[in-house]
């Protein structure tokens, strides 16, 4: 056993006293025993050191990844809803055409919503100014329904169909004709824009709007339709 060194005078600070070790800054002259943390064996020590850290940052990083895998499967499923829209209103004006070279005015009238209207702007011969005209679902159907021995085609290109929710246009070429026999007669052309309304049983018509003219009409080839 190693005796202790005498004092001397420049150890008596608050720091050595006595040859113990004080705590640095204690008001309490509370005195901390050498070698206190060797007395604690190597197992604990490890084991403290190893347990305590990364514990608290496992629930964060498990709700991030969780985040993230919803996000993966929502953002392409908000993708297609207006991919599917698309096509279900190019759906219905190729069945409303299609009815209409069919003659078949039932069938057409099931595109159409309650309140749907037709309008075509035009020219005025007698005064050369431009005019708007409006015609009934009900007027129009029936000249469709009339019998008559040729079909009427109207072939429609470059159609660009836009969705919002409920709500959808339809902007799109058209050329129309009569067919009698195989043959087609060029009657007029011009463009067609169409409002939709998705109600609870499906996209419905609510109004066509349409231009005419007889000059600078695009031949367009029979089955010329929406879904091309």
């Amino acid at each position: 056993m190693i005796a202790p060194a005498p004092p001397r005078p420049w150890d008596e600070s608050p720091r050595t006293r006595c040859g113990l070790a004080v705590a640095p800054f204690a008001t309490s002259h509370r005195i901390q025993q050498p070698g206190a943390n060797a007395a604690r064996p190597p197992a604990f020590r490890q084991k403290a050191s190893r347990t305590a850290p990364d514990r608290p940052m496992k629930r964060p990083t498990v709700l991030l990844a969780a985040l993230l895998a919803a996000a993966a499967f929502a953002v392409p499923a908000r993708a297609q809803a207006p991919a599917s829209s698309e096509v279900e209103v190019r759906a219905l004006i190729d069945r409303m055409f299609d009815a209409m070279r069919r003659g078949d005015a039932t069938a057409m009238g099931t595109t159409f919503h309650p309140t749907a209207r037709l309008q075509s702007v035009g020219v005025s011969r007698q005064t050369n100014e431009p005019v708007l005209r409006s015609d009934s679902i009900a007027a129009f159907l029936r000249v469709v329904g009339t019998p008559h021995t040729e079909v009427y085609d109207e072939r429609i290109s470059d159609v660009q169909v836009r969705v919002d929710g409920n709500f959808a246009t339809a902007w799109m070429n058209y050329t129309f004709y009569l067919v009698n026999n195989g043959t087609d007669q060029l009657s007029h052309c011009g463009v067609n824009a169409f409002h939709f309304f998705r109600a609870t049983d499906g996209w419905k018509i609510t109004q066509i709007t349409d231009t005419r003219r007889r000059e600078g009409c695009p031949a367009l080839p029979a089955g010329s339709k929406a879904s091309m």
